[in-house]
């Protein structure tokens, strides 16, 4: 059930955006009492304009004591209350596995969506012997990217989006990787071969241009040749990969229910570093 609008204990009022007018909008605002007493600072973010339909709670400090996590709490459904009023269907927020608002915004109806786990590398893996990775071409881009939109769009359905939504935000990934194209400088597209068949493939690349971190996507292997150790393999590939290009650490993001791939990240040494949070403002 949808909170009433006058629940939240707290109003927020930005310091470096109007509220009003289109997106992209990163907000940072204060958290006020209704007394006027300022308790802390929230930063949102939203994209209506283009196309986005999640909003994301990005940072939420209290600077009093709040013992209840009331303060907490109407902060995150004054954020709510944002979010809706820009158009968005799902409110995101991340967290630290043992963040104390974990309960809290899970009391409120968030769910988990998915896991950001990272490694640091201190050595290059060997490639699993028969295997080999080459550069996409186009053939191999248009069948890995469709396979990648309906997958990508069945795990949020599963994690709790509804339809719409998660076929926009498959779309909007598509849209930016087929105008970047397989040779964009940002990402790496590679094909995983294994005694002469194509059995997989990898989307990565740095994360941000001056991070250390090199940043998993996508790792998919073809459903014939599941089972055989090739997922074990892309992810050493993506190892290779990032210490080719300077990176000291490789992440990636996981969604919640997909445990197989949980327990091979967990066997590679990937540790949790951070959960998303996902609500439906329209439940």
């Amino acid at each position: 059930m949808r909170p009433s609008e006058s629940s939240a204990s707290v109003h927020l009022v930005s310091l470096d955006a109007d509220d009003s007018g289109p997106g992209p909008l990163s907000r940072l605002s204060e958290i006020r009492e209704h007394s006027g007493e300022v308790v802390g600072l929230i930063r949102t973010y939203a994209d209506p304009g283009r196309g986005s339909t999640v909003g994301r709670i990005e940072e939420l400090q209290i600077s009093r004591p709040d013992p209840d996590s009331r303060w907490r709490s109407g902060a995150v459904l004054e954020a709510e209350k944002r979010f809706r009023t820009m158009g968005c269907k799902h409110s995101q927020v991340t967290l630290q596995p043992d963040d104390q608002l974990v309960p809290l915004v899970s009391g409120l109806g968030y769910a988990e969506l998915s896991h950001t786990m990272h490694k640091p590398l201190d050595s290059l893996p060997g490639i699993a012997s028969g295997s080999s990775a080459r550069p996409m071409d186009e053939d191999d881009f248009l069948d890995w990217s469709r396979q990648f939109r309906t997958d990508y769009v069945q795990a949020l359905r599963q994690s709790g989006m509804s339809a719409g939504p998660a076929e926009k935000h498959a779309e909007l990934w598509v849209d930016e990787l087929s105008s970047t194209g397989i040779s964009s400088s940002r990402y790496s597209f590679r094909v995983l071969v294994h005694d002469g068949l194509t059995v997989g493939y990898l989307w990565g690349g740095r994360a941000g241009d001056l991070s250390s971190q090199w940043f998993v996507y996508d790792i998919r292997v073809h459903p014939d040749h599941r089972g055989s150790g090739h997922g074990r393999t892309l992810m050493h590939v993506a190892e290779v990969e990032a210490l080719s290009s300077g990176c000291s650490a490789v992440a990636l993001s996981v969604f919640a229910g997909n445990q197989t791939a949980f327990r091979l990240y967990t066997s590679l040494g990937y540790t949790v570093s951070n959960s998303r949070m996902l609500k439906d403002l329209e439940a």
